[in-house]
């Protein structure tokens, strides 16, 4: 089935099933009614931040931070996007707190693991949390089910055609951190920026020293997350050819996610001068946010006016690229594929 398809050689389960439903569901009006299904899959996982029983502190104000980053808009309400959203719920089965809602934290592993390969990143980590916690019986199945999402992925990537990777070199550390811990606050692309950067990383380092001990483990396993996506992100794409608010902010959704939790916890922590110094990094992000909350876009042909075009004689579909008219998609549709795609749909 086409929902099983990988794109740039990856299994992302969830986007593509909102791509099916939507044009299962109507050809014509495609666009607005597959935006609306991944605006309601995005948000379930916001709320699943917010209602999931994990070691978060503040878990509301977690939520609400997904929905504010410091980046450009480029993952948000986007329906192919989906599939970075529903990710997320493998780092909150990561650090699921013991004997809750179990069926539930195995739905979300199964759920992110076929949302993209991060769960390959993912998988000593959920190891490492069963030789930690010793709860062989359910952190050991946690970890089997994300190896089996690992074992699908790479046999994707292997039948694929998986985009090519990137070699880390030792000169490009510095300009990781600077941009990955310093890039979205307001003093990014200033002098600033590294001094800023180092500071963010210390703060989440030591931090784990002003966490209370019992919870210290699951604080750990989010700051090995991060660098771990953040590896990712770097073996994806040259660090000089991404920013937040750039090019490529997609490749700063997890890290800022993680992030932004790990901020969070450190601000409800007892220490108050690690709070303070938290509350400070976060509000150096607003002004970023406000200024990247929102991403317009040219317009381009009426989706339904180009449907009732290629219904008569095929045609080339209006879809985006990056918001601008210039450099949108060239997408041929035969007359063939139009009446199939309407007699499919029960609309």
């Amino acid at each position: 089935m086409a929902i099983f398809e990988p794109v740039n050689g990856y299994l992302i389960l969830p986007s593509r099933l909102i791509t099916y439903i939507a044009l299962f569901i109507s050809f014509e009006h495609y666009p607005v009614i597959s935006t609306i299904i991944g605006i309601a899959a995005q948000a379930a996982c916001v709320a699943a931040v917010a209602a999931s029983p994990t070691y978060l502190r503040g878990r509301i104000l977690c939520a609400v931070m997904m929905v504010i980053l410091p980046m450009n808009a480029e993952v948000y309400a986007l329906p192919q996007y989906t599939f970075w959203w529903t990710t997320c719920l493998l780092f909150l089965a990561l650090i699921w707190r013991p004997g809750e809602a179990l069926i539930l934290r195995y739905t979300f592993i199964l759920i992110g693991s076929l949302s993209s390969p991060t769960c390959i990143i993912l998988l000593p980590l959920f190891a490492l949390r069963a030789v930690l916690t010793k709860r062989w019986r359910e952190d050991g199945l946690s970890f089997l089910l994300v190896a089996v999402g690992v074992v699908i992925q790479l046999y994707y990537v292997m039948i694929g055609d998986p985009a090519k990777t990137e070699n880390i070199e030792l000169a490009d550390i510095i300009p990781a951190i600077s941009v990955f811990f310093g890039g979205m606050s307001f003093v990014a692309s200033t002098w600033m920026e590294l001094s800023v950067a180092l500071g963010t990383a210390a703060l989440l380092l030591f931090g784990v020293l002003a966490v209370q001990s019992d919870t210290r483990f699951a604080y750990v396993l989010l700051g090995l997350a991060l660098g771990a996506t953040i590896g990712s992100s770097l073996l994806r794409v040259p660090i000089e050819m991404i920013s937040p608010v750039g090019n490529g902010p997609r490749y700063f959704f997890f890290p800022l996610v993680l992030m932004s939790w790990m901020l969070v916890w450190l601000i409800f922590s007892a220490s108050s001068i690690v709070r303070g110094v938290a509350v400070i990094v976060v509000l150096g992000w607003i002004p970023v946010t406000i200024h990247n909350f929102q991403r317009g876009q040219d317009r381009l042909e009426a989706w339904s006016e180009a449907v009732s075009r290629c219904l008569v004689e095929g045609a080339i579909m209006p879809v985006h690229h990056d918001g601008n008219t210039a450099s949108h998609h060239q997408i041929p549709y035969s007359l063939e594929l139009c009446q199939q795609a309407e007699a499919n749909d029960i609309w």
